[in-house]
């Protein structure tokens, strides 16, 4: 048997040659590995920054609320039983940041079940623009219906009944009557019901409500009867057919203000015809009949009330970086309060009154008592944001926003939740629906559970 000897080894530099192609192999792998892993830590950072507000924050996020309630001899006003304390994501839908951005404007508004959303571009255009109007499933985030409306966007629009009426028309004209149409869309299928015209709006002009989120409803609700301003007078139709029930007719006053309902009575802002000099205002009530009224003067003669809200039998007045509280059921006043110039009303919930703040270097929220007028405390949830873009009360909760999303507690004004965002939340509305508490936020909505 023939042994053949083994073949000779390579030379020295094809060895070294070889061991290179390894060695660039191996760290060829570890290069991916480490690339991949760099990825995928900003990925992660990147979704989470991008986050919807409330993302993977545990349940439950709604608490029972004990707050404060109505003493003997006190006006009525209500508290809620509950508000939200978290939010995590149930569904959304992405308008899409370039459409957002050129829409400044928007309203939200619920009939328990669905949300509907206002979109309105007139910022970029005119103020003839045309309205998106989309309602949304709240339950699931899918769409209802969608159609396009112009909107009179210093009034917001109101829902209920089954309906969602729609003040329409043009940018009031300061010091000239300015004509309006309230259009009726059925709730459920945004089909048109009916149109009302007046000759003279009497829905606020003030278009700086717009820059906090949320401007006056244009109307009100009660008992199924839709009521609204017109020129000297106050009207009351039939929510679902439009027909007229009531109506008022002033030959001393115009009515300044949309209706509110205030301790089961209607209330509007009003002052003398012709308009005194300075001008005084007076807030008028009636029963739902509107067959008589009740008034009393607003305090100060320089107090230029444009608006009005209430909470039970107290109404809130603002305007003119003012704020007052009356009792509707005796005229009497309960608090008076000056605010800085760039000082707004934000809402109420319980006793508490709800005012953007903005005298300092930083935005901040402040809590007022209702009955006093006394500062209770003041906050800044987003102390890296010079700025708070959004302020809403929905179902109980007091949601700012900023740099993200918080909810503040209305009795302590401590948050309960905070959510940062890579992008600012610049403007924003929330409404339940659904079982679920929908926002509108610039780039789109959102429903949480």
């Amino acid at each position: 048997m023939i042994e053949v000897p083994p073949p000779p080894p390579p030379p020295l530099a094809e060895q070294k040659k070889g061991g290179g192609r390894k060695l660039a192999i191996i760290l060829s792998i570890v290069a991916l590995v480490v690339v991949g892993a760099i990825v995928a830590v900003f990925i992660v950072v990147f979704k989470t920054l991008n986050a919807d507000p409330g993302d993977d924050v545990p349940q439950p996020h709604r608490a029972a609320v004990k707050a404060p309630r109505p003493a003997a001899g006190e006006p009525s006003w209500t508290a809620p039983d509950h508000h939200w304390v978290g939010l995590s994501k149930a569904w959304s839908a992405d308008h899409g940041s370039l459409f957002d951005f050129k829409l400044q404007q928007r309203g939200l508004v619920s009939d328990g079940k669905r949300a509907i959303e206002f979109r309105d571009g007139y910022l970029e255009t005119s103020s003839t623009a045309t309205a998106m109007v989309t309602a949304f499933d709240g339950a699931t985030g899918k769409r209802a219906w969608q159609t396009k409306l112009q909107w009179a966007h210093t009034a917001s629009p109101v829902a209920g009944n089954g309906v969602v009426i729609v003040p329409s028309g043009e940018e009031s004209t300061y010091g000239s009557p300015t004509p309006l149409d309230y259009v009726a869309l059925d709730s459920a299928t945004g089909k048109r019901l009916w149109r009302a015209h007046v000759d003279s709006r009497t829905i606020s002009s003030d278009s700086s409500a717009l820059d906090d989120g949320r401007s006056q409803p244009g109307g009100a609700l009660l008992n199924g009867v839709f009521y609204y301003g017109d020129g000297n007078g106050v009207v009351g139709v039939d929510a679902r057919t439009g027909k007229k029930r009531y109506a008022f007719t002033s030959k001393k006053y115009s009515t300044n203000s949309a209706p509110i309902v205030a301790g089961g009575r209607i209330a509007v802002l009003a002052r003398p015809t012709p308009d005194d000099y300075p001008e005084t205002y007076e807030v008028h009530t009636f029963p739902p009949d509107l067959k008589r009224y009740t008034s009393y003067k607003l305090p100060g003669s320089s107090y230029e009330p444009d608006q009005l809200a209430a909470n039970g039998d107290v109404l809130v007045s603002w305007g003119d970086s003012e704020l007052s509280t009356t009792d509707v059921r005796t005229g009497r006043l309960l608090a008076h309060v000056k605010l800085d110039v760039l000082a707004s009303y934000g809402g109420v919930i319980g006793r508490t009154l709800l005012v953007r703040d903005r005298a300092g270097a930083n935005d901040k929220l402040a809590g007022y008592d209702l009955l006093t007028g006394r500062k209770r405390w003041d906050v800044d949830p987003f102390p890296d944001d010079y700025s708070l873009g959004m302020l809403d009360v929905a179902d109980g909760t007091a949601l700012v926003a900023g740099d993200g999303l918080a909810i503040i507690d209305p009795n302590t004004g401590k948050s309960t939740f905070t959510r940062p965002t890579s992008f600012s939340v610049t403007g924003g509305l929330a409404a339940p629906a659904g079982g679920h508490l929908v926002v509108s936020f610039d780039r789109g909505i959102a429903g949480y559970r």
